[in-house]
């Protein structure tokens, strides 16, 4: 018998004795030479693949790490409290160790992954929903060393599944959420995830999922020398989908409450803006021709929320929400993306009346400095090859001033009409 399998006869000899010590208060022998063995098991497993088949052959060492987790939390407080008993602390420690063993276990080693995955699987949710940050943070590192395709589709499949990304989700609030981070961006690169996992999440979860959505497809966005996307094109497919469904559910005037929370539509419209910018998922985009016309809808909803029913109930919507000041500045660059070069979607912004709509964001606006190039952009791209649109905007004539010039009279420039044309001077008064 070498060196480790001495250490796995040890280790078992203390989880596994009769009257559990272990979950003993006041003993805290079994508690020690448990966390030292593990500790030890832990260091050799870390790098030796030799070691972590050797913890193969003991399937029982598994079992009884299974049920040393179910036991300590369901008779120790884990909490981040500083006033635990000495007891508690030690139980902390041991579940901290032993979850560091897994991890070494695990790395590297496919026939480990799975022993370790079927044996802890159960009690992934109980482990996330702990008090102790740090041991929740392990066992993400374990769940992100484990995730093989089958393991996903668990996660993405059932409730106990839904239950352990949902704890991951609400984590990631916190400081511990590194590798919860890294769960979620590897869940978003399988087909279909975010359809599966959606309906099983609350809002806030959803908005914590939108926000890695969006942290992922930027990265992207910003590396153009990045072959993969970090975000399956179905997932992107889904967002437009509930970005339209959500468009109409604000625009409905039958509709007597707003369901969906102002800030995941806008969430929504970042996710969409930001994948209109990758070229691999442009043209997957641009073949959604409802996205055009839903956003054209909710341009000329947040634009003139006065013709809207309801008391202007989407524009006080949307105003609880920090990301609602630049939301026609993001419709404008996402439809200036969806009509690149797409022709059956420049004649669908046309025929939606959507041309006067873009032309009219061009206009000098405090609140949204930069609407007014992104306008100029969309007028680029739906007039480039298009003569039916080109023609519609040489048909348009002077209609006079704005009925707001008070931002160029602040800044000193006053505007006037002299002979049917727009003069600019200094504004002396």
């Amino acid at each position: 018998m070498d060196d480790v399998e001495c250490i796995i006869f040890i280790l078992l000899s203390h989880l596994t004795a009769p009257k559990t010590p272990i979950l003993s208060v006041g003993e805290f022998s079994d508690l020690d030479i448990s966390c030292e063995c593990l500790r030890l098991l832990r260091n050799c497993c870390a790098g030796s693949r030799d070691n972590q088949l050797l913890i193969n052959k003991s399937p029982e060492l598994v079992q009884a790490l299974s049920e040393l987790f179910t036991n300590c939390l369901k008779y120790s407080d884990l909490s981040e409290s500083q006033n635990l008993h000495e007891s508690n602390l030690a139980f902390k420690t041991l579940l901290r160790c032993a979850m560091q063993f897994v991890g070494n276990c695990v790395v590297g080693c496919s026939e480990n992954i799975e022993l370790f995955w079927n044996c802890l699987f159960s009690v992934f949710s109980q482990l996330l929903s702990c008090g102790d940050p740090t041991l929740r943070s392990y066992t993400c590192m374990v769940i992100y060393n484990c995730l093989t395709n089958d393991h996903l589709d668990q996660l993405l499949d059932n409730d106990h599944g839904w239950s352990v990304v949902g704890h991951i989700l609400a984590n990631l609030s916190t400081g511990d959420c590194e590798w919860g981070l890294y769960i979620i961006q590897r869940i978003l690169t399988a087909p279909k995830s975010l359809k599966r996992l959606w309906p099983s999440i609350d809002s806030v979860k959803k908005a914590h999922l939108l926000d890695v959505t969006f942290l992922s497809l930027e990265t992207i966005a910003k590396d153009t020398n990045q072959d993969t996307v970090a975000v399956d094109t179905t997932n992107i497919l889904f967002i437009s989908e509930l970005f339209s469904s959500a468009v109409e559910m604000l625009l409905n005037p039958n509709k007597d409450s707003l369901d969906l929370p102002p800030r995941l539509l806008c969430q929504m419209l970042d996710c969409l803006r930001t994948s209109s910018s990758v070229v691999s998922l442009l043209s997957h985009l641009q073949g959604r021709p409802h996205l055009v016309l839903s956003s054209i809808m909710l341009l000329r909803a947040v634009h003139s929320p006065q013709s809207q029913s309801k008391d202007n109930r989407l524009e006080e919507s949307l105003r609880k929400t920090e990301s609602a000041y630049r939301l026609k500045k993001d419709i404008v660059q996402l439809l200036g993306n969806l009509v690149y070069k797409h022709t059956t979607n420049q004649d669908l912004v046309r025929e939606s009346s959507g041309i006067p709509l873009i032309m009219d964001q061009t206009k000098i606006d405090e609140t949204n400095p930069f609407i007014a190039q992104w306008a100029l952009f969309a007028v680029r791209n739906l007039c480039e090859n298009n003569a039916a649109n080109q023609q519609v905007i040489a048909d348009m004539k002077l209609q006079g001033l704005a009925d707001d010039v008070t931002f160029l009279q602040d800044h000193g420039v006053k505007a006037e009409i002299t002979n049917g044309q727009i003069r600019i001077q200094p504004n002396y008064n």
